[in-house]
């Protein structure tokens, strides 16, 4: 069976983060990559304040842990806006400071993004088929910059981001959203993603025909079986290929 649309994720999927150019600090132990530094030299720089950095670390860590519990209670989209609001409370700062700290932090988030020779090669190669993205990500505005920056943007048909949509994989919601409005039958699409509870329980939950990219070894098994366990995001093509002319 042909494929009528083949969905993407993005990140770890598409684009790639290389965290080591982040400076590292020391955290119960070991060395953690952040953006925190870079937030915290120029939240200070800005505002003349005086927030130790250990202090600040620590809020910056629990800010994100409080946004991680709510999205998994409620599969929703907790902004990075949000999240920096979250922390300036914590800090008791006004909040006006949120909106610089979350521009300061996708800076570095966007310094940190590649995109790798192989995703341009499969796209070129599916240029026949219509392609959907579907990302988990927190600030839209940086999404669509990568997308626009590695020319990506132009490749899809429709992009949806949870940022934008205001609910997160694997949420059902998040899926009957994107689902309304591109307009395809899950059944006779195929899924590409690297996530096993994300893209593999949420996209096969939808009858998504799922293809699970696990590059290096496999971290954990999926909730659920994917139809395609794949290491390296050409093999994409030969399922489309082998699909189409009716071998699998």
């Amino acid at each position: 069976m042909k494929f009528d649309a083949v969905f993407f994720d993005l990140y770890n999927t598409l684009l790639h983060f290389n965290f080591s150019i982040l400076p590292e600090v020391n955290f119960k132990g070991q060395r953690l990559p952040t953006t925190s530094v870079e937030v915290h030299r120029k939240f200070e720089g800005k505002f003349k304040a005086n927030i130790p950095y250990r202090r600040f670390l620590d809020e910056f860590l629990g800010s994100m842990a409080v946004i991680t519990r709510i999205r998994k209670q409620e599969d929703r989209e907790v902004t990075c806006l949000e999240r920096f609001q979250v922390l300036c409370k914590q800090l008791d700062l006004d909040t006006q400071a949120a909106e610089f700290m979350t521009q300061v932090h996708m800076d570095e988030m966007f310094r940190t993004m590649y995109c790798p020779g192989n995703t341009k090669i499969l796209l070129d190669g599916l240029s026949d088929t219509p392609l959907i993205l579907a990302s988990n990500f927190d600030h839209a505005p940086t999404v669509r910059r990568a997308l626009h920056s590695f020319d990506l943007e132009r490749r899809f048909e429709k992009i949806f981001i949870s940022d934008e949509v205001g609910c997160r994989k694997p949420g059902q919601k998040f899926f009957e959203i994107i689902l309304e409005k591109s307009g395809y039958d899950p059944t006779h699409c195929l899924y590409v993603g690297d996530d096993a509870e994300d893209d593999v329980r949420g996209a096969v939950r939808e009858g998504f025909q799922v293809a699970w990219l696990v590059e290096g070894e496999e971290s954990e098994d999926p909730p659920v079986a994917p139809c395609w366990i794949i290491r390296d995001l050409l093999e994409v093509l030969d399922i489309v290929e082998s699909c189409a002319e009716g071998e699998v």
